[in-house]
C-alpha cells in the first residue's frame, strides 16, 4: 500500500506530505484546488512521461516521493535482482525529479533506476482508473483484456505462450515480406552485383597503392629539377674553387698544426676530421646516385594509366580505395544472400506454417475459456449494475471468430448492452450517457478487484455524471472494494466521500502573485463540514449539517 506521498514544487504544490491508510481514502475539494495533481503525481512514481509544467513557477526542480508496503514476493524479486536495498518491513521508497528542461530521474531506496522500470513494478503497486480509463470501455478492443483479466488464473498461461509465438509470426512475416520484395528482382539484381564484383576485382585494388603511386608519380615529373639540384650539391661539395670537401680539408690542417698545445683543441680535429670523412663518404654515394638516375617513360605512363584506372572507380562509386575494396565483399556477401534466397524463403514459410499451427491450438484453447466463462461474466456484471442501481438491463458478451490471428487469438469480443426491457442490444458506444459509463467500470473493476492482488486503486472521478442514491451507491461500492485494497478516490459527490474511512480536503489558496494548495486530513467535525458543503455549496446551513451527518452514519 501508499503509506506516504511528499510533493514538492510540484505545479502548485509548494510542499506537502500526506500520511494514507488502509481503506478508503477520500479526496475532495473545489474545482480547481489540485485534486487530480495528486493524481498526476502518484502518476510519475509509477513512471509516467514527466512534463517541465510540473514545475512549480520559478523553480528548477519538482519532486514527488512515496513510501510504498509491500508483500508480494515477486516484487521482492524484481528489487533485489536489479541490485536495490530492501529489508522486509522497511517498505520501498520511490523518488522522481523533475527539472524544468523536462528531464527526470528515479531512485528506488536511493538506487538509480531506469524510468522503464518504475513501468514494470506499477502492476504490483497501483492501479490507477483516471477518466481516460473510464472512457476506454467503450473501445470494444478493451473488452478482450477484461474477459481475459476475469479469467486470468485459467488462461494467462496460454495466453502468454500464444503472445509470444505471435510476435514471432510478426518478424518471420517481415522477413518474407523483405525476401519476396527481394525475389521480384533477384536475377536482376544478381547481374548487378556480379557486373560490379567483377569490374572491382579486374581493377585489383590495393590498400595503400595509391599513395604509393602519387608518390613515384611526384618523383619521375621533377626528374629534372632533381638531376639540376643534385648536380649543384655535388659541385659545390667536391668541385667548385672552394668547395665543402677542400675547405674541411684546410681547417682539419689547420687544428693538427696546434692540437698538441690544448687537449680541447684536440677534440675539435677529431669530431671534424671525422665528419670530414663522412661527408667525403657521402658525396661518393651521391655521385653514384646521380649516375642511376633515368627517366623510365614507360613506368610514368603505366603510372598514369594506373591512377586514371583508379580515379574512374572513384568518381563512379562516389567512394575511395578502401570503400570500393568494401563495396567488393559487401557485394560478395550480398550475392552468396540471393543465390539461396529461395532456401530461406521456403525455410521460413515452413517455419511460419509451423508457427500458425502452433498458434491455432492456443487460440482454440483461449477461445473455449473465454465462451465457458462468457455468462459467468455476464451474470457477474448484471450483478454487480444492479447494486449500482442499473437494473433490468440485459449484459452480453459476444465474441465471434476471425479467420486472421491479432493479438489475442481469433476472438473478436464486444460488449452489447440493453438498457431497457425489450430493447435491442447496442455497443456500449452507441447508448451508454457517462453516469453509466462509470457504473459499468465500477461494476468490471469490483469484478476484478476480487482477483487482483494489486494493493493500492485509486479512482479519479469515477463519480462522473451521476448523484443520488445511485451516487450513495457507489460509494457503498468503493467501500467494499477497499476491504481488500487500498483505495483512494477523487470525488465531487457528498455520497462517495460520506462513505470513505478517511477524508482529505485540498484546498487552494491565492497569494498576491502565485497560487499554492494544501492538503489536511479532516477532524471528524471538519469531515461532517466537508460533506455539508458539498451538499449545499459554500453556504453551509443547520440543514446542511444535519443531512451530513445522516448521510455520514447511513453509510456504514
Amino acid at each position: 500500500m501508499l503509506a506516504n506521498l511528499t510533493i514538492s514544487n510540484f505545479i502548485i504544490f509548494d510542499h506537502i506530505e500526506v500520511d494514507f491508510f488502509k481503506g478508503f481514502n477520500a479526496f475532495t475539494g473545489e474545482t480547481g484546488a489540485g485534486k487530480s495533481m495528486i493524481i498526476d503525481a502518484v502518476l510519475q512514481l509509477l513512471g509516467e512521461k514527466a512534463n517541465r509544467n510540473f514545475v512549480g513557477s520559478k523553480k528548477e526542480t519538482a519532486l514527488v516521493q512515496g513510501l510504498f508496503f509491500i508483500d508480494n514476493p515477486i516484487l521482492k524479486d524484481l528489487i533485489i535482482n536489479n541490485n536495490i536495498e530492501y529489508k522486509n518491513g522497511n517498505g520501498i521508497v520511490v523518488t522522481r525529479k523533475i527539472y524544468n528542461t523536462g528531464r527526470s530521474t528515479a531512485t528506488i531506496n536511493g538506487t538509480l533506476v531506469n524510468i522503464n522500470f518504475l513501468k514494470d513494478i506499477r502492476e504490483f503497486l497501483i492501479d490507477v482508473h483516471g477518466q481516460y480509463e473510464q472512457q476506454s470501455i467503450l473501445n470494444k478492443e478493451k473488452h478482450v483484456s477484461i474477459l481475459d483479466d476475469f479469467i486470468k488464473g485459467k488462461i494467462s498461461t496460454i495466453k502468454l505462450e500464444y503472445i509470444d509465438n505471435y510476435k514471432e509470426l510478426q518478424k518471420i512475416k517481415k522477413r518474407i515480406k523483405k525476401i519476396e520484395a527481394d525475389l521480384e528482382n533477384k536475377e536482376d539484381r544478381i547481374d548487378f552485383l556480379k557486373f560490379q564484383i567483377n569490374e572491382i576485382k579486374k581493377a585489383d585494388l590495393k590498400e595503400d597503392e595509391e599513395a604509393k603511386l602519387f608518390s613515384e608519380h611526384r618523383y619521375l615529373t621533377n626528374i629534372d629539377k632533381l638531376n639540376n639540384s643534385l648536380n649543384k650539391a655535388s659541385y659545390i661539395l667536391n668541385y667548385s674553387e672552394k668547395s665543402v670537401v677542400e675547405q674541411l680539408s684546410s681547417v682539419i690542417y689547420e687544428l693538427s698544426q696546434i692540437s698538441e698545445l690544448d687537449e680541447d683543441i684536440k677534440k675539435f680535429e677529431e669530431f671534424i676530421n671525422n665528419k670530414y670523412e663522412e661527408i667525403k663518404d657521402m658525396s661518393y654515394e651521391l655521385n653514384s646516385y646521380i649516375e642511376n638516375i633515368h627517366l623510365d617513360k614507360s613506368r610514368s605512363n603505366k603510372i598514369n594509366s594506373r591512377l586514371s584506372t583508379i580515379n574512374e572507380l572513384k568518381r563512379k562509386y562516389k567512394m575511395e580505395v578502401l570503400d570500393i575494396i568494401q563495396k567488393k565483399d559487401d557485394n560478395i556477401n550480398e550475392l552468396n544472400r540471393l543465390e539461396k534466397l529461395n532456401q530461406e524463403y521456403e525455410k521460413l514459410i515452413n517455419e511460419r506454417n509451423i508457427i500458425k499451427k502452433d498458434m491455432g491450438i492456443l487460440a482454440d484453447k483461449m477461445h473455449r475459456l473465454r465462451i465457458d466463462n462468457t455468462e459467468k461474466l455476464e451474470k457477474s456484471i448484471k450483478d454487480e449494475l444492479e447494486e449500482l442501481n442499473m437494473n433490468n438491463i440485459t449484459f452480453k458478451v459476444d465474441v465471434n471468430i476471425s479467420d486472421k490471428f491479432n493479438e489475442n487469438g481469433r476472438d473478436i469480443i464486444e460488449f452489447l448492452i440493453s438498457t431497457n426491457p425489450g430493447s435491442k442490444m447496442e455497443s456500449f458506444s452507441k447508448i451508454l450517457s457517462g453516469g453509466e459509463v462509470s457504473r459499468i467500470m465500477l461494476a468490471v473493476k469490483s469484478i476484478l478487484n476480487k482477483i487482483d492482488d494489486i494493493p493500492t486503486m485509486i479512482f479519479d472521478e469515477i463519480d462522473t455524471g451521476i448523484s443520488g442514491k445511485t451516487a450513495f451507491l457507489i460509494g457503498k461500492k468503493i467501500n467494499k472494494i477497499s476491504k481488500k485494497h487500498q483505495v483512494m478516490c477523487v470525488t465531487h459527490s457528498p455520497q462517495v466521500a460520506a462513505s470513505a474511512d478517511h477524508h482529505f480536503k485540498i484546498e487552494k489558496f491565492a497569494e498576491e502573485k502565485s497560487a499554492v494548495s494544501i492538503v489536511a486530513k479532516l477532524s471528524k467535525k471538519e469531515r461532517i463540514e466537508e460533506v455539508a458543503r458539498l451538499l449545499s455549496g459554500n453556504r453551509i446551513t443547520s440543514s446542511s449539517i444535519k443531512n451530513s451527518e445522516e448521510l455520514i452514519n447511513n453509510s456504514f
